[in-house]
């Protein structure tokens, strides 16, 4: 599970750098799968996600990352 969800922030990443003119500010999650979401913050053409992921013990883990496009 922690795979594809690392595998879905990077493709969310790529898909970030090609297309800086839309704003992809939100909140993304899949509601059927409960427990990991991302965070998508964008200004202008960098964008800040933080992906989080809660293990079966309740215990959070959080992951960052930056996308710059020029």
């Amino acid at each position: 599970m922690i795979k594809r969800m690392l595998v879905a922030m990077l493709v969310l990443t790529a898909a970030l750098r090609a297309d800086a003119v839309a704003d992809m500010t939100d909140i993304w999650w899949n509601p059927n799968e409960n427990g990991w979401g991302v965070n998508v913050v964008q200004s202008n053409t960098t964008q800040f996600l933080t992906f989080f992921l809660y293990g079966p013990n309740g215990q959070p883990t959080w992951y960052v990352a930056v996308s710059y496009t020029h």
